[in-house]
C-alpha cells in the first residue's frame, strides 16, 4: 500500500521533536520518504532529519509512505508537521 500527503510546514521543528519523529517513524515497517525543495530523506534516519527539517520551513513537504501500516504511520507522522502540534513534544 502506497500513501501520499502535502502539508506547508508553518513552523520549525525543534531537535527533540526531530528526534521524537524519527523514533516514530522506526516502529514502523513501511518506508517513509519526505520531500521538498528537490530533496527526499529516509525520515527513520536521523542524520538526514537533522540537516533536512530546519531548512523547511514555509515550504510544501510530501510524506510518503509504503508498506502494510502506511496508513498507520502517516497518521502518526503527520500531526508533527501541522500547527497544531506543541513544541517540546
Amino acid at each position: 500500500m502506497k500513501k501520499e500527503i502535502s502539508i506547508t510546514m508553518t513552523r520549525r521543528l525543534l531537535p527533540a521533536q526531530i528526534t521524537q519523529l524519527v523514533r516514530d517513524a522506526n516502529r514502523f515497517d513501511s518506508y517513509i520518504l519526505i520531500e521538498a525543495n528537490n530533496r527526499q530523506i529516509n525520515v527513520k534516519n536521523p542524520l538526514s532529519a537533522m540537516s533536512f527539517f530546519p531548512s523547511i520551513k514555509g515550504l510544501t513537504i510530501v510524506v510518503r509512505a509504503t508498506g502494510s501500516d502506511a496508513d498507520q504511520a502517516l497518521g502518526c507522522l503527520c500531526p508533527y508537521f501541522r500547527e497544531e502540534q506543541q513544541d517540546g513534544v
